[in-house]
């Protein structure tokens, strides 16, 4: 997630409450590896303060029409290599609103971040909607919505990226492999 924006607005009216409302989230994606570590999963590159970065769902629950399914590490989300990247994340939103749109503006959907010596590159971000069990790109422009119409029981789905792995994946020592797969990360 290293040097890519990540923007990603759900916004509409609330007829609960009488007013408009707006999530803005920016999904945090894996930070890339050293020579020495692997990377962190599900964090920022970079100091937001005291913003955050996943809005607790109790909180976005209780002043938005939005039910939050999930935050989870992306399966094989990584940049393999001798050390990893860390994982990009998913994040599932049903909406609860009538009259909702999504916007996103992101990068690294199209060409993911790189890996180096000899690292393939990693995960790449993704956005879609869930409707009536069918996957929709809200675009045909990867990573660019504006203002696509979203109905009551659509899910949007963020999968952010990863950053990139560092060495051959195919050298890595057989503990940290065994640990990663146990954990169900790959």
């Amino acid at each position: 997630n290293l040097g890519a924006a990540n923007h990603c607005y759900i916004a509409g009216y609330d007829a609960l409450r009488g007013k408009p409302f707006i999530q803005y989230e920016y999904p945090q994606g894996g930070t890339p590896a050293t020579s020495e570590t692997d990377g962190a999963t599900g964090c920022y590159t970079n100091d937001g303060g005291d913003i955050a970065s996943a809005y607790p769902a109790e909180s976005t629950e209780q002043r938005q029409p939005l039910l939050i399914e999930g935050l989870s590490a992306r399966e094989d989300g990584e940049g393999p290599g001798f050390r990893r990247s860390g994982w990009g994340v998913t994040r599932r939103i049903r909406i609860l609103s009538e009259t909702s749109q999504l916007n996103v503006m992101t990068d690294r959907s199209v060409i993911p971040t790189w890996g180096s010596g000899g690292a393939p590159a990693g995960s790449s971000n993704d956005f879609f909607v869930i409707r009536d069990g069918e996957e929709i790109p809200p675009s045909s422009l990867p990573g660019k919505v504006k203002a696509f119409p979203l109905q009551i029981g659509d899910v949007v789905v963020m999968k952010s990226t990863s950053g990139g792995g560092v060495g051959d994946p195919m050298e890595p020592e057989v503990e940290r492999v065994f640990k990663d797969g146990v954990e169900g990360s790959v």
